[in-house]
């Protein structure tokens, strides 16, 4: 495949190294068998293997989301306080 797109209508082969997004992952597989028919996802696991590489890197990117966790959005409506905080702060930084 060697850096080419995957897509449903192209066929893979048997040491392939496929990137395969899963929501905010990106995985690294290497395909270790075939099969002609389709199957269910346990056996379909058994046909490939992640990378070492790949699994350190999605644990990383993993920490890197939970310690980021402080800089979600807030869960409620700004108050009355914290309006004004923030109408000072864009006026301070606007452009016009």
């Amino acid at each position: 495949m060697a850096g080419q797109r995957v897509k449903v209508s192209r066929e893979v082969a048997p040491g392939d190294v496929l990137r395969v997004r899963q929501g905010w992952d990106e995985q690294e597989i290497v395909v270790s068998a075939v099969t002609d028919q389709r199957r269910g996802a346990p056996i379909a696991q058994t046909l490939y293997e992640e990378t070492p590489q790949s699994v350190m890197r999605r644990a990383r990117a993993a920490e890197a989301r939970k310690a980021a966790g402080a800089m979600r959005k807030p869960t409620q409506k700004p108050g009355k306080h914290e309006r004004k905080a923030l109408e000072r702060l864009r006026k301070q930084f606007d452009p016009s």
